[in-house]
């Protein structure tokens, strides 16, 4: 098994241990992107898939999906042995209620690509700058930095190797400021 995609399984409460046995697997996704509410318990055994090369976590985070122009909370913790994942490029953390980025980044060397999106960031950590192949970051629905000219210019100049996308694309910010 290389590709392991879990969308729209309501009832999972938690991903078995044994998936971190799976030495083949290049890709797992959780993708909430469909309206579907999923909030499995993720096993630190995920740690252990040496081969894995791309990490979709949308939505896996948070217990419902709320209104558009509101943040989730985070509910799940994301496991810190995700940092073994050295093989990994590609990560999508997005709509999973973040208001910091993850230490477990840190740990992904080989990292090309973070979605942050639709989260509760205001900041992004220095460790950024330690991954030396990390060349874009997604940051659209993050309201006090996408709305915030100052601090995007801020994060340019910290971060000068990544390319950034603060494009909102769904969620008015001014609705998030009156909520």
């Amino acid at each position: 098994l290389e590709v392991l995609n879990i969308s729209c399984l309501e009832d999972l409460k938690e991903i078995p241990d044994s998936v971190g046995e799976l030495s083949h697997l290049k890709e797992f996704r959780i993708d909430n992107g469909n309206g579907c509410v999923m909030n499995a318990k993720l096993p630190k055994s995920l740690g252990n898939l040496k081969n894995l090369q791309v990490l979709i976590l949308q939505g896996a985070m948070v217990a419902d999906m709320p209104e558009p122009t509101k943040t989730p909370k985070q509910v799940q913790k994301i496991p810190d042995s995700l940092a073994q994942l050295k093989n990994v490029t590609e990560v999508d953390l997005s709509m999973d209620g973040l208001n910091e980025v993850p230490v477990f980044v840190a740990g992904l060397t080989n990292l090309k690509s973070l979605d942050l999106t639709f989260n509760g960031l205001r900041d992004l950590p220095d460790f950024l700058n330690d991954l030396p192949e990390l060349k874009t970051v997604k940051m659209g629905e993050n309201c006090e930095i996408t709305q915030n000219k100052h601090k995007q210019k801020e994060l340019q100049k910290r971060f000068p190797r990544i390319q950034f996308d603060f494009d909102d694309e769904y969620t008015d910010c001014e609705d998030l400021k009156e909520a």
